[in-house]
């Protein structure tokens, strides 16, 4: 084996060493060349890898080698030359100049462009292809002189001034002599004139010409040649060709490489260039066309007839239904040669040479395992460049490895590595008949991960699983892989140990693992036989990291759904489950030291979080361990982190309950004095409703000034219901006032005492005014009469009534009670119901006391007889008839009323009874 593992370089071969196929078709090729009239065009088919490049380099070898065995011509010229165009290499080139480029370069290394001038020289086809390529240019160029005026008027003074010189030297002489000046003075003035005027009316190119001169501006003419046609580029083959092949025992083979590897567009262009230069009826007469061949390799067949029919959108070759080629691909391609698939001894062999090549000898025995693995499933189609490929895979798993791994099992990774499933260690279905390692799965999560050691990789490959196994608190899940996986133990108490301790902050997630570990700890409550056990390390490490984490969270989160489910798994969990109850309970002693416990922020969350947070402090209360340690003689009240309305809304929720005890442990955020304020304050906005539960859970451990407190708020309320009052003033005095009445009728009477002469009587003159005979109506009467016992003797004036509305309110207690109040049944049934709800008995002796004669108790208690609640009521009981004769002694004082009353409810139960059973 060589000391260090060498890639393969994957290159065409000028040998066969895949058993002899792709040696034949070269021969076949070689032979057709040599021995039969060219223009032809062959389609070498295969696909990718198959060896097509191989077969066009042994077809260039055997070529060589019979022009170098029959030579008898001139040294250095060949008698056979193959021409190689790459369309991939020269992608983005202008394809006709760098296939006319290449083609010269390649007959002038055959030595068939070796004259000194003319179409036999390579210089002239370098020009002429130059020419074709624009970067020779001939251009015509025609100067035509500008003169500015300025110029003209200069060059025609400095003209004149030659003319002048003369006559003024001998006029300087005839000065000197005094011999007549003056004629000689104008005949040099007038040839100076002269001159300058003849010369300044000459043209630009005249006066160019007389002074020979270049002018001070020039205007160009340039005229090019046009843009070469795809005509002259054929010519220029032709040309080219019957210079080349002029001789008889010439021939030339092209090969127009990688067409189906280019752009489609690309591809286009390609097939023009071939039909322009090879499919052209008028070279089929030329004497060359005959010493020509032309070979195509092509593996995507369907690229091809797509792009040589000028569409891209429509596959002609579609995948599952092959078609036979068109047309005009017969018709570009006369022979068509297919490269047959690799025989299993053939590929074999190829595969155990390359093997040999890169690693040396086998003295393992690998190289016939990693031959049943490729053989099993791997790489398909099996072709030479995927074989080299899969050995250069293997070379750099081997360098990157060293000896650690066999050989073979790094063979299985590179063929089935995409097959297996890290985060399940499940390999691929089959290969352990081939590979007997129980190792198997680690060390492929090992070459997955790229890890030092299978223990690493399993913990990385596992990860992902055993994570969401965790947050799940999936305990299915983790026991099946510590059946499956051997290396999950370690996984685990890795996990533990290294990212359990994180949690701090993720007290979900550390409750979760509790809960979904607890379940495999030996020992502990809920683990079921069948299940695999953590060993006793492992659950050791769980319950110490367990504990630590939680008590370094400080405070717990009672959003958490899962917290008491959590609790409760970690309390299974521990050795000393009192010192963990008491962790949980200075835990939630933390909660109203959160930062912004006193703010509004974590109020409001808690708040819009209501039904999570409140279910858990009640679930989490509710466990044995902590129940006992907060429900014990002496316990220090927990600070909730809420506001008082928060706590009635507690209160209303467990008061009454099973868990009415937690309230008796735990305490608003701000205490008792600032739930009383709270209270005074309901009853100033008129939110009654929510200050129930809170009031009544302060009256049941004795704070009665809560109570008094509201009642006094709710005097307040009176004092300010004066004269001319409003509809929302009355309404909310006799609200407030019936709130009283409801929840403590004894207490309440003396401070409805205390409104019934004035406020009570205005509200109940408002009402009557407005004609609605209301529950508020009804209610306001009934606790006059129960605060006062009756109505004081006034006499009524009509001046009065106006001048003081309390006046107004007697007036209307005196016509109730006289019967003389317009009730029919629909009223009736109002203040029957509002007597009931009030359980305002009272009222029945008070009316009868202070007006016996008016029917009115009669009336009301026979609505009530027919009251379907009311009788079911008296019936829960106990004995129905008994509580009506008990009902009736104490509240029906007339014994006539009395028996009607008996009589009607008992008759009407029955037919509710009947009623309700059929």
């Amino acid at each position: 084996m060589p000391e260090v593992p060498q890639l393969l370089v994957d290159e065409p071969s000028p040998e066969d060493s895949l058993g002899g196929a792709h040696e034949r078709i070269a021969r076949t090729i070689a032979n057709l060349v040599r021995s039969s009239p060219g223009g032809q065009t062959i389609h070498l088919d295969g696909t990718w890898g198959s060896g097509k490049s191989s077969i066009v380099k042994m077809l260039t070898h055997q070529l060589e080698q019979t022009a170098a065995a029959g030579s008898s011509g001139p040294k250095g010229v060949e008698k056979f030359a193959v021409f190689l165009y790459d369309a991939w290499v020269h992608s983005g080139d202008p394809m006709r100049r760098a296939f006319l480029t290449g083609l010269i370069s390649r007959t002038k290394d055959a030595g068939w462009l070796n004259g000194h001038e003319g179409p036999t020289s390579a210089e002239y086809w370098r020009t002429k292809l130059d020419r074709l390529s624009r970067r020779f240019k001939t251009t015509t160029r025609k100067s035509t002189p500008v003169f500015s005026p300025l110029a003209k008027i200069v060059l025609s003074a400095l003209v004149g001034l030659g003319f002048a010189i003369p006559f003024f030297a001998e006029l300087e002489k005839r000065i000197a002599g005094d011999l007549g000046s003056i004629p000689l003075l104008a005949l040099t003035i007038t040839s100076a004139v002269v001159a300058f005027g003849l010369v300044h009316l000459l043209s630009d190119q005249a006066m160019a010409l007389v002074l020979r001169r270049t002018s001070d501006e020039e205007a160009t003419e340039i005229r090019e040649d046009p843009e070469p046609t795809t005509i002259e580029f054929q010519e220029a083959f032709g040309d080219l060709m019957s210079t080349v092949l002029s001789w008889s025992d010439r021939r030339l083979v092209i090969v127009i490489d990688n067409l189906d590897r280019i752009e489609t567009a690309e591809t286009r262009t390609a097939w023009a260039l071939l039909r322009s230069f090879l499919d052209n009826p008028q070279f089929a007469s030329a004497s060359w066309f005959k010493r020509l061949w032309v070979v195509v390799p092509v593996a995507d067949q369907s690229k091809m007839s797509n792009a040589s029919a000028g569409n891209t959108n429509i596959d002609l070759f579609p995948e599952n239904k092959p078609s036979p080629p068109p047309s005009f691909l017969e018709k570009v391609f006369q022979i068509r040669i297919s490269l047959p698939p690799l025989m299993l001894h053939s590929w074999k062999n190829y595969l155990h040479e390359c093997l040999s090549r890169c690693f040396g000898e086998d003295a393992t025995g690998d190289f016939d395992e990693i031959l049943r693995l490729y053989e099993g499933g791997g790489k398909k189609p099996v072709t030479p460049r995927s074989i080299v490929s899969f050995v250069n895979e293997l070379v750099v798993l081997r360098l990157e490895r060293d000896d650690a791994i066999p050989l073979s099992i790094l063979a299985a990774y590179v063929l089935y590595g995409d097959q297996f499933e890290p985060d399940r260690m499940k390999l691929p279905d089959g290969l352990k008949s081939v590979l007997r390692d129980t190792s198997l799965e680690s060390t492929f999560a090992m070459l997955h991960h790229r890890a030092k050691s299978p223990q690493d990789a399993s913990y990385f490959s596992m990860m992902p699983r055993l994570e969401a196994a965790l947050d799940g608190a999936d305990t299915e899940t983790i026991a099946q892989m510590l059946r499956e996986i051997p290396a999950a133990e370690y996984v685990i108490d890795t996990y533990i140990r290294e990212n359990l301790t994180r949690l701090e902050n993720q007290q979900e997630r550390l409750l979760q693992a509790v809960r979904a570990l607890l379940p495999l700890v030996r020992g502990a409550t809920g683990i079921q036989a069948e299940r695999p056990a953590l060993s006793g390390s492992t659950a050791a490490h769980l319950r110490q990291v367990a504990v630590d984490t939680l008590s370094s969270a400080k405070i717990l989160r009672l959003y958490n759904p899962n917290l008491a489910s959590g609790l409760r798994a970690m309390l299974d969990l521990s050795l000393d489950t009192t010192k963990t109850a008491e962790l949980i309970v200075a835990m939630l002693r933390q909660l109203a030291n959160f930062p912004d416990a006193t703010g509004t922020t974590l109020s409001k969350e808690i708040s819009q979080k209501w039904e999570i947070w409140s279910s858990m402090l009640r679930e989490c209360l509710s466990i044995a361990e902590i129940a006992t340690l907060v429900r014990a003689e002496g316990f220090e009240k927990l600070v909730l982190p809420i506001d008082s309305e928060s706590w009635s809304r507690l209160c209303s929720e467990l008061m009454g309950t099973g868990h009415e005890w937690i309230l008796d442990c735990s305490t608003s955020l701000r205490g008792i004095s600032s739930d009383l304020a709270w209270l005074k304050g309901q009853v100033k906005t008129q939110e009654l409703a929510s200050i129930g539960p809170v009031l009544r859970f302060y009256r049941a451990r004795g704070h009665d000034e809560f109570y008094d407190e509201v009642a006094r708020s709710v005097l307040a309320i009176a004092s300010s219901t004066g004269p001319g009052p409003g509809q929302s003033n009355v309404e909310q005095l006799v609200r407030s006032s019936l709130f009283l009445f409801r929840f403590d009728k004894t207490r309440s009477l003396p401070y409805v005492a205390q409104m019934a002469g004035s406020a009570l009587l205005i509200a109940l003159a408002v009402f009557a005014l407005s004609a609605e005979f209301t529950e508020l109506l009804a209610a306001t009467i009934y606790m006059i009469l129960m605060a006062s016992r009756g109505i004081p003797i006034v006499t009524l004036q009509t001046a009065a009534t106006i001048a003081n509305p309390a006046q107004a309110g007697i007036e209307v207690l005196q016509q109730f009670g006289s019967g003389k109040m317009a009730l029919d049944a629909k009223r009736f049934q109002i203040f029957a119901r509002t007597l009931d709800e009030m359980r305002a008995y009272e009222v029945l002796n008070i009316l009868t006391a202070s007006w016996p004669r008016t029917g009115m108790v009669g009336a009301l208690a026979a609505v009530l007889a027919n009251d379907q609640q009311f009788l079911q009521r008296l019936g829960d009981k106990g004995d129905l008839e008994t509580s009506l004769n008990e009902f009736a002694d104490q509240y029906l004082p007339d014994s006539v009323t009395r028996k009607n009353f008996i009589e009607s409810s008992l008759r009407n139960a029955t037919h509710q009874s009947v009623a309700s059973s059929s």
